[in-house]
């Protein structure tokens, strides 16, 4: 994003509009938010708010306000990324002792493996496995989908508000990739263990829901002709693609 290299550019113009005020003002707050130095004085922020007409001063709140939308959604977006990490971490504590417990039955011939975790029909092992597949697949669809959104905010103002969601993605990714190292064990014992598929997150897509509920949330900064821009920014699937793409998802 550029509004450090505009910022010389942009105190030089006699007026603001509300655009270029919003990209300044809340860009060198998002630096502060990320416990780095902002690129503009107290005094400069006064400056700007006073070279505002009263019609850039009406656009430039609505920014404002979108910018306190966009800082609880990103709160909620870390939320959602720690549970996804959390959900993945536990499912592979059930499997790891799963493998143990399996293991230790077949090299010594002694029943070690709990009832409970005994299934009609299937192992514990490919219930766990499902239900990562089935949960964290919905979860991160819904992430994509509110980091699409912000990209496309980001691209309307020029400042970054997917940084974070980037970084919270990537160790996300992390974990999955632990994950699929778990399930693929390749021992001689482990021969006769269930066959789990490996978890593929990179042909994922944000769901429909997503993309409209977060649009719909940035519209209540924006105002509602905000949400045409977005459509053309981020394609929203229509129910009947949705409907394809979560079919064929259960196979990933």
């Amino acid at each position: 994003m550029a509004q450090k290299q505009d910022r010389e550019r942009l105190l030089k113009k006699g007026l603001f509009t509300g655009l270029e005020a919003a990209r300044l003002i809340i860009g060198h707050h998002v630096e502060q938010d990320h416990d780095r130095p902002g690129f503009l004085s107290d005094r400069e922020i006064s400056y700007i708010k006073s070279r505002l007409t009263s019609q850039s001063a009406a656009e430039y709140n609505r920014w404002i306000d979108t910018y306190r939308i966009i800082d609880r959604t990103l709160q909620e977006a870390h939320v959602l990324a720690l549970e996804i990490i959390l959900g993945l971490t536990q499912a592979s504590r059930e499997l790891d002792r799963y493998f143990v417990e399996y293991l230790l039955e077949v090299i010594s011939g002694v029943h070690v493996m709990e009832e409970a975790w005994k299934k009609p029909g299937f192992s514990s092992a490919e219930a766990v496995h499902q239900a990562v597949h089935t949960n964290l697949r919905s979860q991160l669809r819904n992430y994509l989908g509110l980091k699409s959104i912000m990209e496309s905010v980001s691209d309307m103002l020029g400042v970054d508000f997917a940084e974070d969601l980037r970084e919270w993605y990537s160790q996300i990714e992390q974990q999955v990739g632990l994950y699929n190292n778990l399930i693929r064990r390749d021992t001689p014992y482990a021969r006769d263990m269930p066959k789990l598929r490996k978890l593929r997150i990179d042909t994922l897509t944000p769901s429909a829901s997503s993309l409209r509920y977060f649009r719909e949330r940035i519209a209540l900064g924006l105002g509602a002709g905000w949400q045409e821009a977005a459509k053309e920014l981020v394609a929203i699937p229509d129910e009947e693609e949705e409907q394809e793409e979560v079919t064929s998802g259960q196979e990933a």
